[in-house]
This record gives structure tokens, C-alpha cells and sequence, in this order.
């Protein structure tokens, strides 16, 4: 239960207004805002006397004056379904903002009391119905997608998207090779961050470095990554060679930072047959355990941390690396219980 008897300024208000709204990546509404904060229903009130006022103070519409200029439902269907026609894909919720496309995303979600992951089932059963509409009905995953991925862009586990903030979604469809590898890059850089870590990105086109380094400047101890976009899944081969060449000159340039332990990660859509031997040969020359994590497993941590944020730790990371090989549901789902 939340402590009432913690006063809280409206600089402290606002700040966990922001947080939750970052986390769910959309505008709060009242009872997400209060169920997600610290802030209590006495806080807001002394603050700002009413959550309209909040949102307003953190430069946001209410919800009261989206509802009001809410248009028709047929507005709302035919916008998402051209967006299905031209780009052939799902659009993620950081897409429809980013081409600033109308009814706005919060209308949406307004509109049909639902989240933006459900939305394109509720579209699907009304164009079902409007033979205009076939085309792109095929573009729309079913409910319960297996293990792998029927479409490139779509997570095994639907749930993932409710739990974590959309402009990380599309991190599965760039590991598939559907944008550049930078974009993949600049998304696993986000994805540390949003876990906790202070992200040092260097990218490709740096000459023979990593992808970046993710560092825990209070555990002392960092994560050396490399993201593989594949259009259909990666192996290591050789790459060992060149991963062994940069991880020992990183982690020198690490120690004498202060970082006591070093771990090797690489991230991609899926993988093929990862032998033992490529990553043995890696720990044998530097002394750093390497492991392997898919993109959607990368997304469960950060659902993870934002599903229990109270119970969620940065060294918990440590120890999902420390045994090395591959990273799987299973072990995230034994250590974030």
C-alpha cells in the first residue's frame, strides 16, 4: 500500500507523471498513473487538484478533450487500414506519431478503450466484413502466433508490447533485417538504457569495434555487445576472430576505468546453430564469458523491469551472463519471477 504520510512537491508529481508515461509510452490515464507512481490520490489532489490539471502541467491533452473531438469509428478504421495498404505493415504506436498521422494514436486508444497492440484486431473484425478490405487482412498476425514468427515484425509473444514502451517494438523487425543495422543498433542501445545501464554506443562504420558497451557504473561491471540484424537467423563462423580482438582491447581500456567484470553479448532476431566452441575460444583468449540473446528475449527483460520495477535489480543482468551460452525465456522468466 502506498505511504500518504510522504509529502510530495509538484516538481516530484510531474517527474512520475513523465516516468510512467516513458515506461507505458503513451499518456497515462488516472488509474495506470496511480497504480504505476508513488504519487497518491492525496499527492495529485494537493498538487493540482484534479489529473487534468496534472496533464495539462506536463504539456499533455486530457483525455475529457480527446474524447470530445473524437470522430466516427469509420475515420479510425479507414486511417489504420491505409496504413496497412501502403506500407504493408503494422504500424508501431512510435510510427503513427513519428508520420504524424490523424486520428492521433491517443484518440485511438480513447476511441476504443483498448491498447494500441489490440487495435489491429479490432480492425480485422470490422474489415472482415468489406470485401474492400481483403487485401490487407492478410497482414494482420493471428492472435496466438507460435514460438517463431509468422511475419518478420511480429513478437511470439503478443503480451510483450502491452508490457513495454513502443518505441522498442519495432527491435524485432529490425533484427530481421527490415531497416538498416543501424537502426537495430540504436534500438538495442535503447533497450540497455531503459534497463538502467549507461550506454556507450560505437556502431558500425567505426572501424573494428562493438556495437557498444553497456556499463553498470554502480555494480561495477560492463556488457560488450554486437547486434546481428539477419533476414533470417545468425551464426557465428568466424566472427569469433574479430569479437576476441575487440573485446580485449575494451576491456583493458575497462579495468582501468574500474570495471571489475566484463561479459560479451550478442543480440539478433534469431539464431542458427551456435556451436560451443567459437564462444569457448572467445573466454579462453580474453577471460570474458560470451552469450547470445534473441531480440524478443532482450524486449522480455526490459517487460520484466517494467512489470516489477520494485523488484527489478541491474545486477540481475549480471547473472543472466554469468554462465554464458544462450539466453533463453526460460532462465529471464526463473530470475524476474
Amino acid at each position: 500500500m502506498k505511504q500518504t504520510t510522504i509529502p510530495l512537491s509538484r516538481e516530484d508529481v510531474l517527474s512520475e507523471y513523465s516516468r510512467v508515461k516513458l515506461v507505458l509510452g503513451c499518456q497515462p490515464a488516472l488509474k495506470e498513473f496511480l497504480s504505476r507512481s508513488k504519487v497518491t490520490q492525496y499527492n495529485m489532489v494537493k498538487c493540482f487538484r484534479t489529473f487534468s490539471r496534472l496533464v495539462k502541467a506536463a504539456g499533455d491533452t486530457p483525455h475529457t478533450a480527446v474524447a470530445a473531438e473524437a470522430p466516427a469509428e469509420g475515420v479510425y478504421f479507414n486511417a489504420y487500414g491505409n496504413y496497412l495498404r501502403r506500407y504493408r505493415s503494422l504500424p508501431a504506436m512510435a510510427d503513427w506519431i513519428h508520420k504524424d498521422l490523424t486520428p492521433g494514436y491517443r484518440s485511438f486508444l480513447w476511441k476504443f478503450k483498448c491498447k494500441w497492440s489490440e487495435f489491429p484486431y479490432i480492425f480485422n473484425d470490422w474489415a472482415a466484413e468489406r470485401p474492400d478490405w481483403k487485401d490487407v487482412l492478410r497482414l494482420i498476425p493471428p492472435r496466438d502466433a507460435g514460438r517463431r514468427f509468422s511475419k518478420p515484425w511480429e513478437a511470439a509473444d503478443p503480451k510483450l508490447f502491452d508490457a513495454t514502451p513502443p518505441m522498442l517494438h519495432d527491435i524485432i523487425s529490425f533484427a530481421f533485417a527490415e531497416g538498416s543495422p543501424a537502426e537495430f543498433e540504436k534500438k538495442c542501445a535503447l533497450a540497455f538504457r531503459m534497463l538502467g545501464f549507461d550506454v556507450r554506443e560505437l556502431g558500425s562504420g567505426k572501424g573494428r569495434n562493438p556495437d557498444g558497451i553497456a556499463r553498470d557504473i554502480r555494480g561495477r561491471y560492463a556488457v560488450i555487445y554486437d547486434a546481428k540484424s539477419r533476414r533470417d537467423h545468425y551464426t557465428i563462423g568466424t566472427d569469433d576472430r574479430q569479437f576476441t580482438e575487440y573485446i580485449k582491447e575494451h576491456k583493458k581500456a575497462l579495468a582501468s576505468a574500474g570495471y571489475e567484470m566484463v561479459f560479451f553479448l550478442i543480440i539478433s532476431g534469431a539464431f542458427g546453430t551456435m556451436l560451443p566452441a567459437p564462444l569457448n575460444r572467445i573466454k579462453l583468449v580474453t577471460e570474458v564469458t560470451a552469450s547470445y540473446i534473441t531480440s524478443e528475449n532482450l524486449l522480455r527483460i526490459v517487460a520484466c523491469k517494467t512489470v516489477n520495477p520494485n523488484s527489478y535489480e541491474l545486477g540481475k543482468i549480471k547473472e543472466l551472463l554469468v554462465g554464458g551460452g544462450e539466453v533463453t525465456k526460460e532462465v529471464i522468466k526463473a530470475l524476474f519471477k
